[in-house]
Parts: C-alpha cells; structure tokens; sequence
C-alpha cells in the first residue's frame, strides 16, 4: 500500500507472487503485470493525487484484511467521464489473499454509487432527483416494478377493513400515541383541531439521540412553537442556527423553513405547536409515521416521489418541502398525484389510523 500511495507501480507490483486485482463493485479482474499496471496507471491519470489512508487491519489465516478510505480529485478522464474537478472520498475494503507466502490477490469491496455520486454522475435513489432520475433513465423497469406494486396494493385493498367514508378525513385522537419507526420519535396527541376548536395543534414528541435530521420544510398556514422539556436540541430556522436546552423555546412564522435535530446524547422532548389547528396535520402524521413503521421511507425519512405527491395533495396547507420552487407545486405535483391515485396510493391507509379503532372520530 505504501508503494501504490507513492505511485511507485513497479514496486507494487513486484510485492506480487502473481499479480491480481479483483474490483468487486465492478466486476473486473486485472490479471498478471500488464494488467494490473494499466489498471493504476488509469487510477493515476484521472485522480493523480489518489491515496489509500488505513482505518484498521486484520489479519486472517490466509489474508490481511485492510479497512480505510480511498480519496482523490477528479483531474483526468476516467471510464469516458472527462475530469470534473471534484474530490472523492469512500471507505473500502481490501482483502490481500495469500498462498503460503505469496500475496497472490488484492481483492477490492466498496460502493460504486458513492464515487459517482460525488463525481455528480449518479443520484442518491432516495432523494427526489434520484427518484425522477430512476423513472427517466429507467421506464421499463419502473413501468414493470409500479405495476407489480399496484398488483399488490389492489390486493390488500380488497381485503383491508374500510373505517373511512368518502368525504371524509382521519382525526387523531387525544392521548394517542404514534411511533416513527425510521427516526424513533414518539408523538404523543395532546390538542387536536376537534379538541381545541381550531386554535391549537399540540404534542409532545421524543426523539432519541442519534444522526436523524428532520429534513427542511415549512408550514404555508400555520405559526409553529416548540419548547424542550428535556435534552438539547440543534434548530435551523431560515439561515440561524441555535441551540436550545430544557426551558427555552423557539417559534417559526408562517412559511419559514426550518430543520431540527436531537443534539445532544440523551433523549430529546418537545412540546410541539401549530396555531391554527388544521385536520391535515393530523392526517399526515398519521401516514407518515405509518408508513415508517411499514418500511416504506428511506433511512432519511424520504417517501417514493408517488406516495408523497398524493400525500402533499391532501395535505399541503400544513407542510411543503423547500423542492421544488413552492410557487410551482401545485402544477407540478397534481399529475404525478393523478398518476399515484391511479396506481393504488393514499392521502391515509386503514390499518395506518388511530381513528380505525373503537370510538373513531371522522370529520366530513
């Protein structure tokens, strides 16, 4: 490695009994000298200042497992990609296979979609630009997956029980309590629109320590209060960042964004406002936290572009994400809700709703 990191190729490759590179995530072997030397002499041309940096090493009976970071900047064509000026940065894994004596293969294990993220030639398929770029790069295979998808929601559908009329929407009930399975908040229903005629949404919610960030948004109607009851909270509101401990509080006006995030190592607990109540809150609540707890957000909390389009439909005078230009939602959104409904999606699902139960409460 100390050879390869000088870019001295003609000693790292004489470490070799046989010379043999294996690129998992790619699937190519470099085999004998030739190969192996065109291979670094590749690495070099793209990214000339590329090093290894070693996190940790192990060693096995027949190996010599290395763990660290390959980094470097984009100065050269790489793979047809002409030099983009920008830096990498991945962890990997490498695995030196020995026979008695001989280093005989590097074998190579890393992520291919983190390099080319970074090189902007790839999406996080989470992200919404991932998502449209998926359906744009890849209709066959969306058209084939949505059709499956919409095969077994039908199917589910038919058999789910029907708790909601039409023209009507889920309440939530006070005292209830719901859990995100993807953040680990807990909400706990304290004031609903029914409760407090309209004036006051109001909860608490626990969230526990960790890197779970919620994602920027802002309220089109409502003023938005929190006050921590315990812990340490980190808030974005507009471009300020505070921090803020048990007693303080912080208020958002109507269309700012915000982001918050536990910022401390203990459990966090908000008391949690909206003024006015409005029935949507308790309607995206219910469904985002269920679908949490059905798998179906992304370790950040992102919906499929589908879901979140018929969700924001129902529920846009409550909460709007910053992308893309608000001004243009409305237009943007409504074909891609229309397409949604049509393959199955819901503003809410039964099984998902705290008003499914005994004593539901419905609002026309």
């Amino acid at each position: 490695m100390t050879a390869e990191n000088a870019h001295d190729f003609e000693r790292c490759i004489g470490a070799f009994g046989h010379p043999r590179y294996e690129i998992v995530a790619t699937g190519e072997t470099y085999d004998g000298a030739d190969g192996v030397h065109g291979f670094l002499l590749e690495n070099k041309r793209a990214f000339p200042d590329f090093h290894f940096d070693v996190r940790r090493m192990r060693d096995a009976d027949d190996a010599v497992i290395v763990e660290g970071d390959f980094r470097g900047t984009h100065l050269g064509t790489w793979r047809g990609l002409p030099a983009t000026g920008r830096a990498i940065d991945f962890p990997l894994i490498i695995v030196f296979e020995f026979e008695n004596e001989r280093l005989i293969c590097e074998r190579t294990y890393f992520d291919l979609g983190t390099p080319l993220r970074q090189l902007g030639v790839a999406r996080d398929p989470s992200s919404r630009s991932g998502q449209i770029a998926t359906v744009m790069n890849h209709p066959l295979t969306f058209a084939r997956a949505l059709g499956r998808q919409t095969r077994i929601r039908r199917q589910a559908a038919a058999g789910a029980p029907r708790s909601l009329g039409a023209g009507t929407r889920p309440e939530a009930t006070v005292g209830a309590e719901i859990l995100n399975a993807v953040s680990g908040e807990r909400l706990l229903f304290l004031q609903t629109h029914r409760s407090s005629g309209g004036s006051l949404f109001q909860a608490r919610i626990t969230m526990p320590p960790g890197h779970y960030v919620i994602d920027f948004h802002f309220h089109p109607k409502q003023e938005e209060r929190f006050e921590v009851e315990a812990g340490r909270v980190a808030v974005m509101v507009g471009g300020a960042l505070r921090y803020l401990g048990p007693g303080e509080d912080v208020v958002v006006p109507v269309g700012v964004l915000h982001s918050y995030w536990n910022a401390g190592g203990e459990p966090l607990q908000i008391l949690y406002e909206h003024r006015p109540a409005l029935i949507s809150a308790e309607v995206f609540f219910q469904t985002y936290f269920g679908l949490s707890r059905d798998g179906k957000l992304s370790s950040t909390g992102v919906m499929n572009i589908l879901q979140a389009a018929v969700l924001i439909e129902e529920v846009g005078d409550f909460i709007r994400p910053p992308k893309p230009y608000p001004p243009l939602q409305d237009a943007l959104f409504k074909p891609v809700a229309q397409l949604g409904r049509a393959l199955g999606y819901r503003p809410w699902y039964p099984q998902y709703l705290i008003a499914s139960g005994p004593g539901a409460t419905l609002t026309p």
